[in-house]
């Protein structure tokens, strides 16, 4: 039940993050979520600023959570500015490791911190289609800057890291598993969602109302029971073709 678990969601602000939280807080769970800025704020949810990608930015979060007992940590957080390439659509190595961090260390450190508190129950890390599938140079019109690969390939390392956790903390019954959504109305242009409807079989982009089904349903005990290691595609059938 959800009455009386806590959930950690990084990147609450972001549009994944502003979508899930009312509903999860809706749902009875007391939301705790990460944001690099202090001042902001969502109703009935609790913001812990901190930088997760400073060198000490997991402890920093660490040490402010003392007085909760998280139940379960959804990954979401990332750095929109690292995905900016240049004019050749080619990430410096810098901004490869930047993204991996974001897709891959920092999500696994503070499962594995979280882990060692003993009250984890689920981790849930929020992933792309692209991490399954190469980019479709054909939505972008041919310009692969608007489909960053250190993003795509750093998103398909945390869907096997997915796994790879899945296995490692099954001796403490902690599930593990991942949600890839497909593209999500609001930040593109009508062009942009006509091209990416023909392009997918099932009613184009998603809405912010797709994305909470798959979350809820891994969160619970009852609905997810012993799946763990999976990653369920929220997509319209995009990674069908």
């Amino acid at each position: 039940m959800a009455k009386g678990e806590t959930i950690l969601i990084t990147g609450g602000t972001s549009v994944v993050g502003k979508a899930l939280i009312p509903e999860l807080t809706a749902q009875g769970y007391e939301v705790v979520f990460t944001s690099r800025n202090k001042d902001v704020h969502i109703q009935g949810a609790t913001c812990v600023p901190v930088d997760l990608l400073k060198e000490d930015g997991v402890e920093a979060l660490s040490a402010q959570l003392k007085n909760y007992k998280i139940s379960h940590l959804i990954n979401n957080f990332r750095d929109v500015d690292n995905l900016k390439t240049d004019d050749k659509a080619r990430p410096s190595q810098a901004q490869w490791l930047r993204e991996y961090q974001a897709a891959v260390s920092v999500p696994y450190a503070l499962s594995m911190m979280l882990a060692d508190q003993g009250n984890l129950k689920s981790v849930i890390n929020i992933t792309s289609v692209y991490g399954i599938t190469a980019g479709n140079l054909n939505l972008y019109e041919g310009d692969q800057r608007a489909a960053p690969i250190h993003y795509n390939v750093a998103k398909a390392a945390e869907i096997h890291l997915t796994k790879e956790m899945a296995v490692r903390l099954a001796d403490q019954n902690i599930r593990v598993n991942a949600v890839a959504y497909g593209g999500i109305k609001g930040r593109a242009d009508k062009d942009f969602e006509k091209r990416y409807e023909a392009l997918c079989p099932f009613e184009g982009m998603l809405e912010t109302s797709d994305l909470i089904g798959a979350v809820s349903f891994l969160l619970s005990d009852k609905a997810a029971g012993k799946i763990t290691g999976q990653t369920l595609q929220v997509d319209g059938g995009w990674t069908l073709w």
